[in-house]
């Protein structure tokens, strides 16, 4: 097992596919991240792939179908989004 492995153990278990997250910062206008998957870079630093969308009747994205797809660290990711549903 990898130092990385080791370090980001606990954040592999608390991040998994399909969970939605709030980012932390987003008072105003809610903004979410719906995670698609999560896998290594070619370093083996593991990354969060996700769905980012503002809250469904904010602004001009009425729904869900109204994202981007992005990409972060998984430690990143965890720092900036906290669990919704």
């Amino acid at each position: 097992m990898s130092i990385i492995d080791i370090i980001f153990k606990k954040c592999r278990d608390e991040v998994l596919p399909g969970s939605i997250y709030i980012k932390k910062s987003s008072i105003i206008m809610p903004s979410f991240a719906e995670v698609v998957s999560i896998g290594p870079n070619k370093y083996g630093v593991p990354h969060v792939y996700f769905r980012f969308f503002l809250e469904p009747g904010h602004g001009k994205n009425q729904s869900i179908q109204n994202y981007e797809n992005r990409v972060l660290a998984l430690n990143e990711f965890m720092k900036c989004f906290v669990k919704k549903v």
